[in-house]
């Protein structure tokens, strides 16, 4: 199941503390990031309710436990490729506009003894159908993102392949990663759509549906 919420829906703060904890989960303990946690939760300054983020959250349809998220926010207000992602390429990338989003902060996590790798792909599948859907509905037209270059080729496979604009260096960053651009529009969904034989449900989600992870 596919929903989202606001920084501002107080009604909603177990389930934004718990993706807080699996992002630190994620981030902070098993790749390692230099992230700030605190709480056992990651949350950073791109959180601020003053940004006006949404959170986009991937859902079990049944138990409704969070399997999945990222983070969206405008171009148009202070994100992560004006601030701490400017640095890890060589040219300097303008993405404001209206109509893109940024999206960070992707997460996916499965309890261990299930099948991770169909079930971290329906999610991961869900969610950008998910994605693709709210930016259509919300009259945006791209999605800008950072990641690992060799994720690239996860994308072609998953249907939707981003315009690469510019690629890191060693001398900008360790970690090779690129800044890509991706569509979205109904022909895109449809795509996604006729490729993996569903399409994303989009749930109404109460403040007290939602199970925590053990």
């Amino acid at each position: 199941m596919i929903t989202y919420i606001n920084a501002t829906n107080l009604e909603f703060s177990n389930i934004r503390n718990e993706m807080y904890r699996m992002r630190a989960e994620i981030f902070h303990h098993k790749l390692g990031w230099e992230v700030a946690v605190n709480d056992g939760m990651e949350i950073d300054l791109y959180d601020s309710p003053e940004l006006n983020p949404t959170y986009l959250l991937q859902l079990c349809d049944r138990s409704h436990r969070l399997q999945a998220s990222m983070r969206l926010l405008p171009t148009m207000g202070p994100h992560m490729m004006q601030g701490p992602f400017k640095k890890l390429f060589p040219i300097e990338l303008d993405m404001r506009h209206p109509n893109i989003w940024e999206s960070t902060r992707f997460t996916t996590q499965f309890s261990s003894g299930q099948n991770n790798g169909r079930l971290v792909r329906r999610s991961t599948v869900e969610l950008i159908m998910g994605l693709c859907s709210l930016a259509i509905d919300s009259g945006v037209t791209h999605i800008t993102g950072v990641f690992e270059s060799p994720m690239a080729t996860v994308y072609k496979r998953l249907g939707w392949e981003p315009h690469l604009l510019c690629k890191s260096t060693p001398e900008t960053s360790t970690l090779p990663v690129s800044v890509g651009l991706w569509e979205a529009n109904s022909a895109t969904l449809e795509r996604l759509i006729e490729l993996h034989g569903f399409e994303p449900n989009f749930g109404n989600l109460q403040p007290n549906d939602t199970q925590i992870a053990a």
